[in-house]
Parts: structure tokens; C-alpha cells; sequence
């Protein structure tokens, strides 16, 4: 049996952290849809609604003036039965927040959007951290956050024992503040994920990673998508994943592999054997990378979903891609849309997947005269 997917046309699914569109947005709704909510503006016939809702968001039209902001925080923190709160792009300071999240005990998420993190700010996020005993769950994206205040949250974050996942996405940390993230990771046991994606790091803050992973062992997903330095600093990442038994989910979308550094991904790959879910597509790794990613998954026996999308894969992507289509792999799930393979090599697949019993999704939209609006 087989089944063969043909998108209808090459646009995106929302799936979390893949680096497009509004993907913090995304990955919260996705995590947490289904909470009672609460939205508008504060008029007096919604405050017994805001007082007793289990989800609370805040958008920059909820807040017009400071006396707004304290009043919504004062609601915040009178309810009792609030565990996950949402800010996005409030314009006041975040400190007077920060202080309601330490005096809170129900809420377990918290995300805030767009805000500017000072380092007195981050300082105070580091004694939230050091004194929570409920938060699972923190995102700070797009809040301008710098190495110093990298350093800071991370110091929280090394005596943490309740945050599972971080993101910090969409912030000015370069490959200093990188390593601050991997010194607290190897001292951190509870940290489950976390999301760096969009930052400023290059292939330094690869190495300071690739040495964390060699050590870390309760960490599961990492996402770096969308950050330079990939060719080189793939190396330490591939060398890390020989030795890694943890990881299960890795983002590298967008971060300059090229066929270069699709060889050094793909030579950890194949020793790997906790991955399931590899995320690399945008980094041009062309024909040549595939050939290399293929010979890696030849030997992998974990990895059940690969995407990579618009990698410049040309039409032999068709023929070498058969070695796996044939062979009974834990793969499922392949993504090549918006690449070269044109009539040929997508001809040569559906060939192969016809021919074959074990089940595949193969996904090849967009494989003929598909131009990224990037490139």
C-alpha cells in the first residue's frame, strides 16, 4: 500500500517553528487552543469575565494609557484561576508585570510579544525564575533582549527547576549571550525546549551548542532556525548528535547549510538515535546535500518526518531518493516542496512509491518552475 500527497498549491502549513510568517503567534495557538479567553478592552461589563478567565491576552489595543496597564495587571493578579497570560506589544514598561508574575501562584505560561526587555527588566526576569514555583512555560520573543540580558535570564534559568520550555526568539542575542544559553543548559535538568530562532548568533553560538548537546541529556527540542553561520557551524551540531541520545526534535530552517553544511549535519544524522523530526528546508543544500542526507537516513532509524523545503533539489533528487522509498524506514513523512525535481524526478517518486508496500507522505508542490520570494 502507499499513499501519495500532492499539495494543492506551495504555501506553508502552520506547523510550530519553522521560521515563517507569524510563527510565535502560531505556536501558541496551536499549544494552548481551547483555554477560555478573554479579549477587548476593559469596560466595566467585562471585568467579571476578565477576573475569572483561565486564559488572558493583552494586545497593544487593550492598553491605551498606564492606568489601563495597572489596572489590568491588578485584575491579573486578583484571579485566581488564570494559568496562562499573553501580552503582546504593550508599550509601558514590563517591570510592573514581571513583579505581578512573582506575586501570582496560579499562572503556568506565560508569553510576552514585542516588549522592550532593559536589562533591569531581564534582572528581574532572572529573580522570577530563581523564585517561581509554578511557570512551565516562558516566551519572551521580539522583545530586544541583549547578551547582558541573555546572561541575566540564564542565571535564572540554571536554578529553575518547574520552566520546560523557553523561547527567545526573535531577539539580539549574538554568540556571546549563546554561550551563556549553553553554559545554563548543561547545569539545567528540567528544560525540555527551547526556541532561539531568529537571533544573531553565528558559527561560535553553533559550537557553544554542539558542546552543550554533547552533554545535555533531558533536552528535546532545539530550534535555531534562521540564524547565520550553518556551513561551518553545522560541524559541532553533527559531531554532537553522534553522541546525543535526547534530542527529538531539531530546527535548522533557514540558516545557510548549504551542500557543505548538509554533510556535516547529515554525517551526525546517520549515527543519531533519538531524532524524529528534522526540520532544515531554505538552505540550498542542492542535489548534492540530498545525496549526502539520503545516505544519512539510509542508516538513521529513528527520524519519522524530514522537511526540506526549497533546498534547490534537482530532477536526480527523484532517483536517489528511491533508495529510501524502497526500504522499510521509520520515515513517513517527506517534504520537497517547492524544489527542482521537475517532471522527472517527481515522475521517478510517485514510480517508486507505487511500486513499493511501505506507506510514505511525500509532499512535492511547487517542483517545476518554483522561485522562492527571497531568492
Amino acid at each position: 500500500r502507499f499513499f501519495f500527497f500532492q499539495a494543492e498549491d506551495g504555501i506553508r502549513d502552520s506547523v510550530a517553528s519553522r521560521g515563517l510568517g507569524d510563527v510565535y503567534k502560531r505556536q501558541i495557538n496551536a499549544e494552548y487552543m481551547g483555554i477560555i479567553n478573554w479579549s477587548g478592552r476593559m469596560e466595566p461589563k467585562k471585568v467579571e469575565e476578565f477576573k475569572s478567565a483561565y486564559e488572558v491576552k493583552i494586545a497593544e489595543d487593550d492598553i491605551k494609557t498606564e492606568k489601563e496597564y495597572e489596572s489590568a495587571l491588578a485584575n491579573i493578579l486578583s484571579n485566581g484561576k488564570v494559568h496562562f497570560l499573553n501580552i503582546d506589544q504593550v508599550k509601558f514598561s514590563p517591570l510592573p508585570l514581571i513583579k505581578c508574575l512573582m506575586a501570582h501562584k496560579t499562572i503556568r505560561r506565560v508569553v510576552i510579544s514585542n516588549m522592550d526587555f532593559d536589562n533591569d527588566c531581564c534582572e528581574a526576569i532572572k529573580e522570577l525564575f530563581s523564585l517561581t514555583q509554578t511557570l512551565v512555560y516562558v516566551s519572551l520573543t521580539g522583545c530586544k533582549i541583549t547578551d547582558k540580558g541573555c546572561c541575566a535570564v540564564m542565571k535564572g534559568i540554571k536554578v529553575n527547576k518547574t520552566i520546560k520550555g523557553l523561547n527567545l526568539s526573535g531577539n539580539l542575542i549574538t554568540s556571546v549571550g549563546i554561550a551563556e544559553v549553553s553554559s545554563a543548559l548543561s547545569q539545567n535538568v528540567f528544560l525540555k525546549k527551547i526556541h532561539l530562532m531568529g537571533n544573531q548568533f553565528d558559527e561560535e553560538g553553533w559550537k557553544s551548542l554542539g558542546l552543550m548537546l554533547e552533554k545535555n541529556t533531558t533536552l528535546k527540542w532545539l530550534n535555531i532556525a534562521n540564524n547565520k553561520g550553518g556551513e561551518t557551524g553545522s560541524e559541532y551540531i553533527g559531531d554532537a548528535l553522534k553522541k546525543n541520545a535526547c534530542i527529538r526534535i531539531l530546527n535548522v530552517y533557514e540558516t545557510g547549510l548549504g551542500p557543505k553544511g548538509c554533510h556535516f549535519l547529515s554525517a551526525g544524522i546517520a549515527e543519531n538515535k533519538s531524532l524524529l523530526k528534522l526540520w532544515m528546508g531554505n538552505n540550498q543544500i542542492a542535489t548534492k546535500g540530498f545525496e549526502y542526507m539520503v545516505k544519512a537516513l539510509l542508516q538513521n532509524a529513528t527520524l519519522k518526518k524530514i522537511e526540506l523545503y526549497n533546498n534547490d533539489i534537482g530532477p536526480e533528487g527523484g532517483k536517489i531518493l528511491m533508495q529510501i522509498i524502497e526500504l522499510k524506514k521509520p520515515l513517513k513523512v517527506i517534504d520537497l516542496r517547492c524544489n527542482k525535481l521537475g517532471k522527472d524526478g517527481c515522475a521517478e517518486i510517485q514510480a517508486g512509491l507505487m511500486s513499493t508496500t511501505f506507506k510514505k507522505v511525500i509532499h512535492l508542490a511547487n517542483n517545476f518552475q518554483y522561485k522562492h520570494p527571497t531568492n
